[in-house]
């Protein structure tokens, strides 16, 4: 009885640990493949509206008449984002900047961001 019972144990132990193993494998995976899709991200233009998914999950940005989805960036910026503001982010760089005009119509840099951290300006 004590054998059967060591033995579902030691398969029990074996089965949590593989599963450990194999979930932080996916989420280095899934990680890796959003980082490198922010970074090829190029997205230049001016921002007409923000459209925050049902949820608040999933910003959306029109630009030049056209749905952009920003990925991390877009949850940075999401907040801070105003009508007419400009978008800049060059593909293989790992920052986006946000502009805005100001009283003289001459554009200003407001924040920059990478996926991790905001500089306001």
């Amino acid at each position: 009885m004590k054998t059967e019972f060591f033995k579902i144990l030691r398969v029990g132990g074996f089965l949590t640990v593989a599963v450990f193993i194999f979930g932080t494998i996916v989420t280095e995976i899934f990680s890796v493949n959003t980082q490198r899709r922010n970074k090829n991200l190029e997205c230049y233009g001016v921002i007409d509206s923000v459209k925050i998914s049902d949820n608040h999950a999933t910003p959306s940005f029109l630009i030049e008449g056209q749905w952009r989805y920003l990925g991390l960036f877009g949850y940075s910026i999401a907040e801070e984002v105003k009508k007419q503001d400009s978008v800049a982010k060059a593909a293989g760089e790992e920052l986006l900047f946000l502009y805005r005009k100001d009283h003289r119509d001459n554009y200003r840099l407001v924040l920059q961001t990478t996926t991790r951290k905001v500089t306001y300006k």
